[in-house]
């Protein structure tokens, strides 16, 4: 299903799902640190460094 044809609140949900998913990827590849410094440098304002498991509450 394409993402223009959802709900925003679905799109951002599939949006957040993929991006999870490819830094849980990326972590297992170069590492968590690496992965951190990289998030960060390319979203310096938004990215606080919660992994997901620290943000369910």
């Amino acid at each position: 299903m394409s993402l223009a044809q959802v709900t925003p609140t679905t799109g951002s949900a599939a949006a957040v799902a993929v991006l999870a998913t490819a830094s849980t990827l990326l972590a297992s590849f170069i590492g968590e640190g690496l992965t951190t410094s990289l998030l960060r440098e390319a979203w310096p304002d938004d990215f606080t460094g919660d992994t997901p498991e620290a943000t369910i509450t």
